[in-house]
């Protein structure tokens, strides 16, 4: 059986071959990003953790998911699948923008505890309406204790809230709506990358591309470069706590 790209898509080993070149062509890129990588990496493994601080505990864990994120976007950028790999910077400023509201105004805490109640209550109806005649009596009444125990002022909290808590309203507008129209939400837009025009032809492509590999990195340095700012604050708020 071949291994080639033709038979295996992105898990054939010929992506390794993708991986070295891409890495030679745009070494500069690669290792900027790199070095931002492993200084926000080294930041969060390095904050001191308080169960007792829950505000800035649950930051913390906020930018740890947002770094971890830009490094598998990274990962995925070194095998040329470069839109899938913006849908996880925009999964990063999602997690960045959350961490950087609680720093902001600590009722924003809350808010994510109203929001995870409301977000399961509504699963949780879901299930019982859609495999209703599938469920056992005990699945059913798991499901219920799930809308029972919901807090009754259970809200959504839009992602929006939080970034203009944090003052990056910016960042929102420009950065996580442009990756939400152009990589994570099925819009005709994000199908721009499938297609190919050679001649008067429009045809279909797949495999490994540079194509906006250089754009891509840039938003994972814009990402981490915040997050990193981000962590400085929180490494005051901690020490200001410790040390009123």
């Amino acid at each position: 059986m071949q291994d080639n790209f033709a038979a295996k898509g992105f898990l054939s080993p010929e992506i390794d071959s993708f991986r070295d070149s891409v890495h030679r062509d745009y070494a500069s890129d690669f290792e900027e990003t790199a070095a931002l990588s492993d200084q926000a990496h080294r930041l969060v493994m390095a904050l001191p953790v308080n169960e007792q601080m829950v505000t800035t505990l649950a930051a913390a864990v906020f930018f740890e998911r947002s770094i971890r994120a830009c490094q598998a976007s990274f990962l995925l950028c070194e095998r040329g699948l470069n839109q899938e790999a913006q849908v996880l910077v925009r999964t990063a400023t999602e997690n960045l923008f959350a961490g950087a509201a609680l720093l902001v105004d600590p009722n924003v805490f809350q808010q994510l505890l109203l929001s995870n109640d409301h977000e399961e209550s509504v699963q949780a109806r879901g299930l019982l309406k859609t495999l209703a005649d599938s469920l056992t009596a005990d699945q059913s009444a798991i499901l219920q204790s799930v809308i029972d125990r919901a807090h009754p002022k259970a809200a959504k909290y839009p992602i929006y809230n939080a970034a203009k808590t944090a003052k990056l309203s910016k960042l929102y507008e420009t950065f996580y709506r442009g990756l939400s129209a152009k990589a994570s939400h099925a819009t005709f837009r994000s199908l721009d990358n499938s297609f190919v025009r050679k001649g008067e032809q429009l045809m279909l492509t797949s495999g490994p591309t540079d194509n906006e590999l250089t754009f891509t990195l840039g938003t994972i340095r814009t990402c981490l470069k915040e997050t990193i700012r981000q962590m400085y604050i929180l490494i005051d708020c901690i020490r200001n706590s410790l040390n009123p």
